[in-house]
């Protein structure tokens, strides 16, 4: 009587035959999910252009105040010569003189700020637009800056 090694294999397979809509379930709570996930991208793209939009307003305006403060500092600018002028020659007074010359002052404070505006401005839109690098830099071109580089002549 030999004995011989006896092996046995076995393979099992279960098919479940009903799992309680399980996997329609899933997959219902899947494309439920994919459609929020849509909705929400949707949502953000919305807010970026209307971030993108609000920033090119403010450009728009920050350009407009530009332009004015340079038309103030122009006319302050005039008034001081008229006002030296006048009391050159003995017709005015060295208080009007004085108060042109304040005014002028405040002319050039009001049209750096709006340049400083402009140029916060133009760096947001260029964040919001997604064109501003690590650096600093960018290859957004909104036109030249609409104020001189002149800090006011010698008023």
């Amino acid at each position: 009587n030999a004995v011989y090694p006896s092996y046995t294999f076995g393979i099992a397979l279960g098919i479940p035959l009903f799992n309680g809509f399980g996997w329609q379930y899933t997959a219902y709570a899947a494309h439920l999910t994919a459609e929020a996930e849509a909705a929400r991208l949707h949502s953000q793209e919305q807010q970026v252009a209307s971030q993108v939009y609000q920033s090119w307003q403010a450009v728009r305006t920050a350009t407009q105040s530009v332009a004015t403060s340079d038309t103030l500092y122009t006319a302050a600018s005039q008034s001081v010569d008229a006002a030296l002028a006048r009391y050159r020659e003995g017709v005015g007074s060295i208080l009007e003189l004085l108060t042109a010359q304040n005014a002028l002052a405040s002319a050039r404070s009001q049209r750096i700020a709006a340049q400083v505006q402009w140029h916060d401005a133009v760096v947001q839109l260029a964040h919001d637009a997604g064109v501003l690098d690590a650096g600093g830099n960018t290859h957004l071109h909104i036109g030249p800056a609409p104020a001189s580089s002149s800090s006011g002549g010698n008023h």
